[in-house]
């Protein structure tokens, strides 16, 4: 791909963070208990290993491109700088996030102001909700790459590094002096067992620790068992081109995990586990003849899910559960298409926890129609769950959703968020409104005397008691933290 003794250079980049917009609970200052529990002096808590990137990354490797990764949540824009003077990469793929869409494009013109020649494209589940407009808002990037880029990125790649346009390449959305060139959309990768594992060069896995409720032990790292989605929930941007990967490709990037990292806990990243059931029974079989020794965790669905399938994913080393479980009312239910019941979710969640797992609800508020009421109904359906947690999230209007897309009128956006002045015309609870029933909700779910005892009892290990102690020093700062942020 490149001339003799001039190799071909691809910086992966997620961009600086704007804290300030970030979730209270997704940063923790650790007291002198939590810091001797923890061992930790102030880790950061929420963050995943760029998958993504290091799939890319591994496609352009076996075609001889060099690559390197900055974290935009430990490096600052100046570190961007630094590195790309002594490194001189022919690209900056960023992978974009909806959230932190405003300072991305700031550091974006700040890096294209300093480094006129580079090429810098754009990825992301913002990139595909978005497409061409992401050009105009941001006129300083070269391109967006609004699907899969294992398809296209070796092309990109050597169209950047050759100086060859990019306008009219399949799979991308150019830059051009005449306005942005959509190249559409290329089919996702078919069989996904073709695709090389993530490329873990890229990054020091013991930097990435999610929250409390998403891992047990360490080292933790996550593995894509599926791509796309097989549901059509109104709120939800996944991509509906359902596939997955076979049991035995997954078995041997575990025990890949295991023996090179020595990982020895893994979440699942799909949306739904247990689809199609067959093959997640396979999976589990296969995990148990190995003898992995790993504990995971996975998303569920409560239709989706049985005592029998619960019990094997248990024997298998599965260690908690999530339900997508949305809202207390079934009039909400049934409006954002979830597609369950709530008898659903009393039977599917009583079978989880009868089978050993943790069990973990995740509850949506805000949805357009509802009311204080439907979010304290939510909240009694949620206390008389057997839940050891619960999380309850205002509703993001995410562009390319049926939620977004069905707002009156068509949606008033500044900068892809939808602005309290529209919410309130729309007849939706504002931010500074949800973000109040948020805390509500948090503290009258996680304060009850019969929730404390109930963690208490399901203390197995010093694992366990680390991770209360830590997840309590959490709750307590999302309360006593000022200034949350706006919920759009």
């Amino acid at each position: 791909m490149s001339q003799k003794n001039a190799p071909v250079r691809v910086l992966f980049a997620s961009l600086p963070w704007d804290y300030d917009g970030m979730r209270p609970a997704f940063q923790y200052t650790p007291n002198s208990l939590v810091q001797w529990l923890t061992g930790d002096s102030g880790t950061w808590v929420g963050t995943s290993p760029p998958l993504g990137l290091m799939y890319l990354s591994s496609v352009l490797r076996l075609d001889g491109v060099e690559t390197r990764f900055l974290d935009g949540f430990t490096y600052s824009l100046d570190d961007f700088v630094r590195v790309i003077e002594q490194w001189r990469p022919d690209v900056l793929a960023v992978q974009l996030h909806a959230k932190n869409w405003p300072r991305d494009r700031t550091s974006i013109t700040r890096l294209r102001e300093r480094f006129p020649r580079l090429t810098i494209v754009a990825g992301g589940a913002h990139a595909r909700r978005m497409g061409a407009r992401l050009l105009v808002e941001c006129p300083t990037l070269d391109a967006i790459i609004p699907g899969e880029g294992e398809p296209l990125i070796t092309e990109l790649v050597r169209r950047a590094s050759t100086r060859e346009p990019l306008a009219g390449m399949r799979g991308i959305i150019a830059r051009t002096a005449d306005g942005p060139v959509d190249g559409g959309i290329l089919p996702g990768v078919r069989d996904l067992d073709t695709l090389p594992f993530p490329d873990y060069s890229l990054i020091d896995l013991a930097d990435y620790i999610p929250t409390q409720n998403r891992f047990h032990l360490l080292p933790c790292s996550s593995v894509i068992d599926s791509r796309g989605c097989a549901f059509n929930c109104t709120f939800c941007d996944s991509a509906k081109d359902f596939r997955w990967r076979s049991p035995e490709n997954i078995v041997e990037e575990l025990h890949w995990l295991r023996e090179q990292y020595s990982v020895r806990d893994i979440m699942f990243f799909s949306n739904v586990f247990t689809v199609p059931r067959n093959n997640a029974q396979a999976i589990c079989e296969a995990m148990i003849d190995a003898k992995l020794n790993i504990v995971w965790h996975a998303n569920v669905r409560a239709n989706a899910v049985d005592r029998d399938i619960l019990r094997l994913m248990r024997e298998a080393g599965c260690r908690t559960v999530y339900f997508g479980i949305e809202s207390g009312s079934q009039r909400v239910l049934d409006e954002i298409g979830k597609g369950i019941t709530l008898d659903q979710v009393r039977e599917a969640v009583g079978h989880a926890s009868e089978a050993g797992l943790e069990v973990l609800g995740f509850f949506m508020i805000g949805f357009p129609g509802e009311t204080e009421e439907d979010v304290a109904e939510t909240v009694r359906f949620a206390k008389t769950l057997d839940l050891d947690y619960a999380n309850f999230t205002p509703l993001s209007f995410y562009h390319a959703t049926d939620e977004f897309e069905g707002l009156e009128g068509g949606p008033s956006l500044v900068l892809g968020e939808l602005t309290d002045v529209r919410r309130d015309e729309l007849g939706i609870m504002t931010g500074e409104e949800l973000n109040r029933l948020e805390r509500r909700s948090l503290r009258s779910f996680f304060m009850r005397p019969e929730y404390v005892l109930h963690r208490i009892t399901r203390i197995r290990d010093l694992c366990d008691v680390k991770k209360n102690v830590t997840g309590l020093s959490c709750l307590i700062n999302s309360f006593l933290m000022k200034g949350e942020r706006d919920i759009t």
